[in-house]
């Protein structure tokens, strides 16, 4: 199963060359409380994750974020 994985990354990485394929973006929801936002931001940056939207409801927050993979 790892050796069919691999190959059909090293599949992918050929087609790149040639097409411009690209991975979509993962949507994610994440609830946390609020003292937690510092060090989830400092995460979110180093991925380069986009924050589309914020929301307030008492001591918890609510973001939508949209995050990048690339292939290595």
């Amino acid at each position: 199963m790892v050796y069919v994985s691999y190959a059909a990354l090293e599949v992918i990485r050929e087609l790149q060359k040639h097409f411009p394929i690209e991975r979509a973006p993962i949507r994610l929801r994440l609830i946390i409380p609020e003292e937690s936002l510092c060090s989830l931001m400092e995460k979110l940056n180093e991925w380069n994750a986009e924050v589309v939207s914020k929301d307030e409801s008492g001591n918890q927050l609510s973001l939508s974020v949209r995050l990048s993979l690339v292939f290595t």
